[in-house]
């Protein structure tokens, strides 16, 4: 078998298990990216004037 498997206590999970927590990895970082680019733009930059 080749490519990205998953194997816990000794047993290899099925692909499909695989599949899903690559899935399941990718959505959570692009949200967490969607997240962090929401959040930039509705700062203020604060500016200190003397």
């Amino acid at each position: 078998m080749f490519g990205i498997v998953f194997v816990y206590d000794g047993h290899t999970a099925p692909a499909w298990v695989s599949v899903a927590v690559l899935l399941v990895t990718g959505v959570v970082f692009y949200l967490l990216a969607v997240l962090v680019m929401t959040r930039k733009q509705n700062e203020t930059p604060i500016v200190k004037l003397n």
